[in-house]
């Protein structure tokens, strides 16, 4: 396609209109309400095709550090879809993303998405590692708060001591061995809606819970253990999280975040045990490959 050209641009004003208008979900697309907030962040990189110099598909990169990057609201002119144009942004962003260094590349689509599912299956040969959203119910403040579950202090134990590498190299033997670690392929939720890998150099960062990006209630990002029993403990234990934990200081409390399909955790929450549930039907289904193998397909 040779009036197709691929590139990272900028997310100016004009972009920005053409999204508005035309590149775009349909009226209630989320995207233009957000562009500024992709514009103000230096992690964020928008790529475009534009074909014949007029913007016909965007998609956007967020760099989540140690050569990650995970390509979020990809978006397409509705009057020229099923021609290769996604297919051609998404090899022109792997190429250009390994060049700048980049190992690993992430992406989603949901169940309900039936193109982009045909095309990550089809054109790329990608699989597919199926996640779902689950929550609690809310905690009113008057509820039992956690008493089993330990928090681990950083500040309590020193880096180079022999008491944290050993701390470490356990909570790194735990999640290799857990059931989330398995059915993820080694992966977890980063913020709601991206993913990044579990590693083992970056374990004392590792958001098991963090805040919701959006929100003033905790996400779950990794939940996995090697018995059912251990975490339906462990489930129970995030359930009772105080309030004046959430970053708001919310006086309710709700716990949230996409589980995998084949651990002990989705599976309680999907049996709606002690008060997990998952609301919504559809599948967040997430993809990785690396960098730079989509140019040579």
């Amino acid at each position: 396609m040779d009036e197709l050209r691929v590139y990272a641009g900028a997310f100016d004003d004009d972009l920005k209109a053409a999204v508005r208008e035309k590149i775009n979900d349909g009226e209630k697309d989320w995207l233009p309400s957000y562009w500024d907030m992709f514009k103000s962040s230096p992690a964020w990189t928008c790529y475009r095709a534009d074909l014949r110099g007029v913007p016909a598909a965007i998609f956007m990169a967020y760099d989540q550090g140690r050569g990650e990057a995970f390509l979020n609201a990809l978006r397409t002119d509705p009057a020229i879809r099923r021609g290769g144009i996604a297919t051609s942004l998404i090899r022109g962003m792997d190429k250009d993303l390994a060049s700048k260094g980049f190992t690993d590349i992430r992406m989603a689509t949901t169940s309900a998405n039936e193109p982009m599912k045909n095309l990550c299956q089809a054109k790329f040969g990608l699989e597919f590692v199926p996640f779902r959203w689950c929550q609690t119910s809310e905690r009113p403040m008057n509820a039992p708060v956690m008493t089993h579950a330990v928090k681990l202090d950083p500040a309590m134990m020193p880096a180079g001591t022999a008491e944290r590498e050993k701390t470490l190299r356990a909570l790194w033997a735990l999640v290799q061995s857990s059931d989330y670690y398995a059915a993820t392929k080694g992966m977890m939720m980063d913020v709601p809606g991206q993913f990044k890998s579990l590693n083992e150099a970056e374990l004392e960062a590792l958001a098991i819970i963090g805040p919701d990006w959006e929100g003033p209630n905790l996400c779950l990002c990794f939940v996995g253990g090697s018995s059912q029993s251990a975490v339906r403990l462990l489930m129970g234990e995030l359930r009772t999280l105080l309030p004046t934990e959430q970053p708001d200081k919310a006086k309710k409390v709700e716990v949230s975040g996409y589980l995998p399909l084949g651990s002990h955790s989705y599976e309680m929450a999907a049996s709606k045990v002690d008060t997990w549930y998952c609301p919504r039907e559809t599948l967040e289904l997430v993809m990785g490959w690396k960098a730079g193998s989509l140019n040579a397909a």
